[in-house]
């Protein structure tokens, strides 16, 4: 039986506490990838939207970054941390954010992803390589507090959907990584690392 769309949010609602606790325990990175996947088939594209759920994105995003970088453990942080990763014996822990392009409504979106299926993306919302870094640059300094001194990584996701290039994505992707080392911008963190679907680089 299909729930509606208010019984799916009070499901969601109901399950949060119990997929928060399992998401915050030290596991394999297949473990941990594995409920993320399984809530979303569960649960649907609403996880995002509903408030008690807000940990989803960051557990997400952790799932795609732990064999990014040979991750054998995840597990969600207090915030912060957003998440830990074990990397050669060794946990490190990582705050997360997504950088989306200006007025893009997510939850509209991923309704009509589900409803509609996936679909391409009009050339008139592609953003140019300046305009992505730009976006970056931002993101980065709002994550720019003191509360973060002693959280040991940036995670930044790049989700502007296709960007405005001539040669193509992968050219478009390294130039913005070469941009963004190259850039003075102040940081808490260790590290800052760049993603984008299944690509991954450290830029600071």
């Amino acid at each position: 039986m299909n729930e509606t769309a208010e019984e799916l949010k009070e499901l969601i609602r109901s399950a949060a506490s119990q997929l928060r606790r399992t998401l915050s325990v030290k596991q394999s990175a297949d473990d941990f990838s594995a409920i993320v996947d399984e809530a979303n088939s569960r649960l649907g594209y609403q996880l995002i939207g509903t408030p008690q759920t807000g940990f989803y994105k960051e557990a997400f995003l952790a799932s795609r970054f732990a064999p990014l970088r040979q991750a054998t453990h995840v597990w969600l942080g207090d915030d912060p941390p957003d998440f830990w990763l074990t990397v050669e014996g060794q946990d490190y822990s990582f705050e997360a954010t997504e950088v989306l392009r200006p007025n893009r409504k997510r939850d509209i979106e991923l309704r009509e992803v589900h409803e509609l299926g996936p679909q391409m993306d009009p050339a008139e919302n592609w953003l140019t390589i300046s305009e992505n870094i730009d976006l970056v640059i931002k993101a980065i300094a709002r994550k720019n507090k003191p509360k973060y001194s002693t959280v040991f990584g940036l995670l930044i996701y790049l989700n502007t959907g296709s960007i405005d290039h001539e040669s193509g994505c992968d050219e478009a992707t390294t130039e913005i990584v070469k941009t963004l080392r190259q850039s003075n911008f102040p940081t808490p963190f260790q590290q800052v690392w760049l993603a984008l679907n299944t690509y991954c680089e450290r830029i600071r």
